[in-house]
């Protein structure tokens, strides 16, 4: 009897042990490895020698592949944020650029931005300029900085251009360094270098290739990884436009627009209604054959110059704050395409540098939280905030009108079961895609 208690007490210490000791590791995992990309280590109390030989195994493989992978994801969005702000600094025409957009934030060109606009309201000095310039603009041609609109848009354009150019160059070096085929690898990520030679110079571009070499070193994936079943069109569809809309919402720059937007429509009603009456009111006044015609024209001028400048001035404004969104989103769109397209093909060309470099770019321009569920067997694609509101249940409602809200939802969830992204993963898999732990390091 003894005897049996002291196996079963040795039982429950062993399990206990193996429960703290898993959990070290998996809180190591989240820590910044040292500069050599090892795990960190952490100090364990003493315990007894056959348990402590045994789990410490485990958890320094646990350990090695959880950082190798996370540190892998951190050196590369790291690359990748160094060799843009490089390129932006190298590009001649992009800073001329920004020589530009500052100048005409100056108060002496503000001025005379204020001046000119009042000049063609009275006598209409510009002709059909603004007219020709927004149809440059909305069909890219002859675009020229003539305004601190234009030189803004300009400058944005040739910096997004920029930032594709070096995601497509890296990616094209992660996928030349993960080819099994030495022929073909040493032509593709003979490719990669020199296009990123083209925007950082040769020696930082064979810089990056040297340390993109050392991450693809250090890379081990597990085989399972390479058997997971292909998206079918509308799974990559709704992962595409998942990734999108969270790039959007969290990119910096589209923010600002739209603030910048919010000004002209963001008004209140009551501003609304008397600036209607300002105008009638002074248009009207101006046109009576008194001393009070030629005041309420001079009033009218400076009201309206008050109120940030003819409608026509605004509108031009608006359009190139459209136009600086839309680069924005072909960007992101683009990046988020090529990304989620070459994790695809590194899966089926069992590429593990480009599985971890496509993982890398989500990761930049969405959330760590996102890019885990994108690239995980049971992704369902979010629901807007109202619909997932309309889902709840609310019981102050009648009772008639719960059961009408129970079959309604009933139906929808029968229809989101019946999409393809809501199929059962396969059982060699599971929900196992490209580890996505979290980021040692946020990624701007």
């Amino acid at each position: 009897m003894l005897n049996i208690e002291s196996k079963l007490s040795r039982f429950l210490l062993l399990s206990s042990m193996s429960i703290l000791i898993t959990g070290q590791s998996s809180f190591a995992a989240g820590l910044k490895p040292d500069l050599n990309g090892q795990a960190p280590k952490l100090a364990a109390q003493p315990l007894d020698a056959d348990l402590n030989g045994a789990l410490d195994s485990i958890a320094a493989v646990e350990l090695r592949g959880s950082a190798s992978i996370n540190s892998t994801h951190d050196r590369i969005g790291k690359t990748i944020d160094s060799l843009l702000e490089s390129a932006m600094q190298q590009n001649e025409n992009l800073q001329q650029l920004n020589k530009a957009a500052f100048r005409y934030k100056t108060p002496t060109q503000k001025a005379a931005a204020v001046a000119a606009s009042a000049l063609n309201y009275g006598i209409l000095t510009r002709g059909d300029m603004p007219s020709s310039e927004g149809g440059d603009v909305i069909l890219n041609e002859k675009l020229k900085v003539k305004s601190r609109g234009s030189a803004e848009y300009i400058r944005q354009k040739e910096m997004d251009a920029t930032n594709l150019k070096v995601t497509a160059a890296v990616m094209e070096i992660c996928m030349g360094l993960g080819t099994t085929d030495q022929c073909r690898a040493q032509k593709i990520t003979a490719n990669g270098t020199a296009a990123l030679a083209k925007l950082v110079g040769d020696d930082q571009a064979k810089s990056a290739v040297d340390d993109l070499k050392q991450c693809a070193a250090s890379l081990n994936i597990p085989d399972s990884v390479y058997t997971q079943d292909a998206w079918d069109i509308e799974e990559h569809q709704n992962r595409l436009d998942t990734v999108v809309q969270t790039a959007m919402d969290n990119d910096k720059m589209i923010g600002e627009i739209k603030h910048l937007v919010q000004k002209y429509n963001h008004h209140c009603i009551a501003y609304r209604v008397s600036s209607r009456v300002m105008n009638v009111g002074l248009s009207v006044v101006g046109l009576t054959p008194t001393l009070a015609g030629p005041a309420a024209q001079v009033a009218l001028l400076a009201y309206i110059m008050a109120t940030g400048g003819p409608e026509e001035d605004k509108l031009m404004k608006e359009l190139y704050f459209d136009k600086r969104l839309q680069t924005r989103f072909d960007l992101l769109n683009s990046k988020a395409q090529m990304a989620l397209d070459k994790y695809e093909v590194g899966v089926l060309t069992k590429n593990p540098m480009l599985l971890v470099c496509s993982q890398s770019v989500i990761r930049q321009i969405t959330t760590e939280e996102l890019t885990s569920k994108i690239f995980s067997c049971e992704f369902t694609a979010l629901q807007p905030a109202e619909q997932i509101e309309s889902n709840r249940p609310d019981s102050s409602l009648p009772l008639a009108q719960n059961d009408a809200n129970k079959e309604s939802k009933l139906k929808s969830l029968a229809h989101r079961l019946s999409q393809p992204l809501q199929s059962q993963p396969s059982q060699k898999l599971g929900t196992f895609a490209i580890p996505a732990l979290p980021a040692i390091a946020n990624q701007s």
